[in-house]
């Protein structure tokens, strides 16, 4: 009897992996819906926009983008958590719904976790620019001054908990500083009154504060990035002043829980084909990201390590959104 029941479990593994291996060679035979929780032009928008169209080049299937924004991303997250794992329905999204909000909110819909790893499509840094009227060149300057005028400078953030937020919960604590944080709707309302001189200091995106570089209107101090960017050699890695500093923001692609390791690697596969052409690796940079396009196993071991060292900010900082 135990033989006969070890035989037949052995039967039925097989059988569900033939099953999942033939559901893989037969994917994609329909239309595939990318979730963005995040409004329509943004980066993570315009990203997953750019890989859509690439992916139905390719397979000659549809490939639609569907914004499902609200609740710091958990809208659009819980969508996909809860669709089916067949691949027909992904999550694009930046750290936020991923990551963040796992150590932000006491209790969520879904499991960050659970989701199965696609792909780290790109990666953003994130630059440190300060008004022209605070008397600071270097991060050292800025730290020296902090430190001497304590609360007097104010950052302005897309809100609470977002990746600019936290950037500057860890210069607070790697350089035991304090800032004072204002928190706005949206990044492009924290730019306007950064330019304005009704806040200080700002952490921005290329994507955003970019036609700005190299004016008087900012003054461009250090870049999160471990180290230099290549586009931006003369500008110094905060790590350079404070070792160990780093923060990025990415664009990942997770599938639902369940979702067969053939099916997640297929589409890596073809997003990584897609984001290292020349075309879409030209538009990507031209947006201030680097092009990634790894493995499932690489996105999920950076996922892994990035979510480590928010939740470690997030902790320290004590902050809370529900």
């Amino acid at each position: 009897m135990g033989n006969r029941f070890a035989r037949l479990c052995l039967l039925l593994a097989a059988a569900s992996l033939i099953c999942a291996t033939a559901r893989a060679q037969d994917y994609p035979n329909r239309r595939i819906t990318i979730v963005v929780p995040n409004t329509a032009g943004g980066g993570v928008d315009t990203v997953s926009r750019l890989v859509a169209t690439a992916l139905q080049a390719k397979w000659g299937q549809t490939v639609v983008v569907e914004n499902r924004t609200g609740g710091n991303g958990n809208i659009g997250a819980q969508r996909v958590a809860s669709a089916a794992p067949d691949g027909y329905t992904l999550l694009a999204s930046a750290e936020v719904p991923l990551i963040m909000n796992q150590s932000l909110y006491s209790s969520l819909s879904y499991d960050p976790k659970a989701f199965v790893p696609v792909s780290i499509v790109s990666a953003s840094p994130i630059f440190l620019v300060v008004h022209p009227s605070l008397p600071v060149k270097s991060v050292d300057e800025l730290v020296a001054y902090a430190k001497a005028h304590p609360g007097e400078i104010s950052y302005g953030t897309p809100g609470v908990g977002t990746p600019t937020h936290l950037v500057g919960v860890m210069l607070e604590t790697k350089a035991d500083i304090k800032m004072t944080q204002v928190p706005y709707k949206g990044s492009s309302q924290a730019l306007s009154d950064f330019l304005g001189g009704h806040i200080n200091m700002l952490f921005a995106f290329e994507s955003s504060a970019g036609p700005y570089f190299g004016s008087d209107k900012m003054r461009l101090l250090a870049v999160s990035s471990p180290q230099r960017e290549t586009r931006f050699p003369e500008v110094p890695a905060m790590s350079e002043t404070l070792p160990g500093f780093s923060a990025q923001s990415v664009v990942a692609l997770v599938a639902p829980p369940g979702t067969p390791p053939a099916i997640a690697r297929k589409l890596s596969d073809a997003v990584a084909e897609a984001v290292k052409s020349p075309e879409l690796s030209k538009r990507l940079v031209q947006m201030g990201s680097t092009p990634i396009g790894n493995t499932p196993e690489e996105a999920g071991a950076y996922l892994k390590e990035v979510g480590d060292s928010w939740g470690r900010a997030i902790r320290t900082a004590g902050i809370k959104v529900d």
